[in-house]
């Protein structure tokens, strides 16, 4: 029901993403930057007040007027970060400037972004509307919901003052009406939320006490799971099973919206905080995800490791049973209280008068739970340490530690971090009492550079702003930016390597280019786009995946019959047919070892007819 308010905020990120994957010819030089593009101070040239070169990410470049007070989160998507206040949620592009902001309906407890392409078995954007959108979690509000969907930059019509409501299309307010907010007539109520995380697919998990109203105690079930299951339009899934009396006296089971450990052994912490693995590579097919949970004994705070399995045929979620240990959990990341590395804190950090430095952290233990979306890396926040630890993914090893226990608010010192995110370029995002840093680790054998140029009219040379460039690779597209008004943009901190990249804008054809990183080096990388002329012609496009293992499908041979066009499928599994003359054809897709098959495909003047999933059964095997 809300497909037509929000698709079109989706066509030019998928579209991006899909390019990415088959960019062709483009400007393609790859060579280093001449000091025009990116001046040494990063001091605007002059001018128009929004003719300026962006500086690089710094400490310090994401802040508002005044400064931020009581921050509650932090999350990037390809083109955003969003920072979350107690009372606000705040926009800024990639380079620290802010773009919009938006007051929460009340006081906000966690904040997400929705990843960018659900799964290889769900690329279709009308069956994921919200791919890259900011989600928050707040209090829960009578009459509307305790958490909520933003459009990407938090405003993406005009704002008006003649109209009765300027907010409207911002946001989707959630859960459905199940629940109590925002139904009052509804049996189920929130009382009180947590913590909230996404995984892969776009599903959201909100950690809650929940109350079925007709029955004592007040609550009923503490710190359990809520699945709001992207498969079902953002449906509540229902969970657990319980026995109530109905109005006649009689007993009866009912399954309600929650997963909770009393009812199915499902595994949520004590510390109510959360968060998820298995964010990459895009063609991952596992189904099975780690869950990392906060919880707490008298002797030790630590984060316990479960998992999360959604079935591919009911596309229902599964958590799995608690184990038969003492703590209940496959293993657990703390090795006991204190300071020593991989433990966490059992005290709550305090300022040198023995005041709290947070006063939303008044117990210790391990807080804001996030995952390195490139490496699935956990990056858990361990405030009575001030500091952040990192640990592998699955197994919860120790890897490292950013900050030095020492209180501060520069360099390696924190006060009391408490949320972190990393974006899609490695960039860390560190939530700190009334700061966000913003870091750039130095990894050993790991380096980097940054990328910049000019986006122009091929035919008069003449600079665009606003055109769209995309940064991607072999798991997907990686960064997005928007050039300004000289047609610049500029993308900072990348792994060095190959990557391939697109320039779009609305009324143009793209631009491709595959461009080389170079360790300490901004590169430069220009485009030109070609103005759309009367369409006479039209293209096909698609991806091709093994029926089986679901993982993409190189050069597969695509034959359009009756006719000389013909594409090979790149490494994952991309084609692109271009100058087709309008009508309906039979096209023919072929590869050694797989059943060959044929498919009717209408090809219209001026349009990119798209097959967003292809599937190959793979021929048996000989005896």
């Amino acid at each position: 029901m809300n497909r037509q308010r929000f698709m079109w905020f989706l066509v030019t990120g998928v579209l991006a993403a899909v390019m990415v994957a088959g960019c062709g010819g483009g400007d393609g030089s790859t060579t280093p930057a001449p000091p025009s593009l990116i001046p040494g101070d990063n001091t605007p040239p002059g001018g128009d007040p929004r003719d300026v070169t962006p500086p690089g990410l710094s400490a310090g470049a994401f802040t508002i007027p005044g400064g931020f007070t009581d921050l509650r989160g932090v999350a990037a998507s390809q083109q955003y970060v969003y920072v979350a206040s107690a009372t606000a949620l705040y926009c800024f592009d990639k380079l620290g400037n802010l773009a919009n902001m938006a007051v929460a309906p009340s006081t906000i407890q966690a904040l997400a972004v929705l990843p960018p392409t659900p799964s290889v078995e769900n690329v279709d954007m009308e069956s994921y509307y919200f791919a890259g959108f900011p989600v928050i979690l707040f209090n829960p509000v009578r009459d509307v919901g305790y958490f909520r969907i933003y459009a990407p930059n938090l405003d993406p019509f005009t704002t008006r003052e003649d109209v009765d409501n300027p907010d409207a299309f911002k946001y989707i307010d959630l859960p459905d009406p199940i629940m109590d907010p925002p139904n009052s007539q509804s049996d189920y109520l929130c009382l009180r939320v947590y913590d909230m995380a996404v995984d892969r697919f776009g599903s959201i998990f909100v950690v809650m006490d929940f109350d079925i109203k007709p029955t004592p105690p007040v609550p009923d079930y503490f710190r359990g799971i809520q699945v709001a299951n992207q498969f079902a339009s953002y449906t509540l899934q229902r969970g657990s099973s319980v026995q109530i009396t109905d109005d006649q006296g009689n007993p009866q089971t009912v399954s309600i919206p929650l997963f909770d450990d009393e009812l199915d052994g499902s595994a949520s912490g004590d510390q109510g905080t959360i968060g998820f693995d298995s964010f990459f590579p895009f063609n991952r097919t596992d189904l099975t995800f780690t869950w990392y949970t906060g919880d707490y004994t008298l002797l030790r705070d630590y984060v316990g490791l479960s998992s999360v399995t959604v079935n591919p045929f009911t596309e229902l979620y599964t958590f799995a049973q608690m184990i038969n240990n003492p703590l209940g959990y496959i293993r657990v990341i703390g090795e006991g209280a204190g300071n020593a590395y991989g433990s966490f804190s059992q005290n709550p950090p305090r300022d040198p008068d023995g005041n709290l430095e947070d006063e939303d952290l008044s117990e210790g233990g391990p807080s804001g739970i996030s995952t390195d979306p490139m490496t699935d890396n956990v990056y858990i926040c361990d405030p009575g340490n001030r500091r952040v630890q990192v640990f592998a993914p699955g197994t919860g090893d120790f890897v490292r530690t950013i900050g030095d226990g020492t209180r501060g608010r520069a360099g390696s010192q924190f006060l009391a971090p408490n949320s972190a995110a990393i974006d899609y370029e490695g960039n860390v995002f560190i939530c700190d009492v009334n700061d966000l840093r913003v870091l750039r680790e130095k990894q050993p054998g790991v380096h980097f550079g940054n990328i910049g140029g000019t986006v122009r009219r091929i035919d008069n040379h003449t600079p665009l702003e606003g055109a769209t460039v995309s940064l991607g690779n072999e798991l997907g597209a990686i960064a997005v930016r928007a050039t300004n008004i000289n047609g610049d943009y500029l993308i900072n901190y990348l792994k060095t390597g190959t990557y391939y990249m697109t320039a779009t804008k609305f009324g143009f054809d793209p631009d491709t280019a595959q461009v080389q990183i170079l360790n300490d080096t901004t590169v430069r990388a220009d485009f030109n786009l070609t103005p759309h002329t009367p369409a006479v012609v039209g293209s096909y496009m698609g991806s091709i995946i093994d029926d089986v293992t679901n993982l993409f499908l190189p050069n597969v041979l695509v034959e359009i019959i009756g006719t000389s066009m013909t594409a090979t499928t790149d490494s994952i599994g991309g084609f692109l047919i271009t100058n087709i003359t309008p009508g309906t054809y039979q096209v023919r897709f072929s590869l050694a070892g797989y059943t060959t098959i044929t498919r009717d495909v209408e090809i219209i003047a001026g349009s990119v007819t798209n097959d967003a999933l292809i599937k190959m059964v793979p021929l048996p095997l000989g005896p």
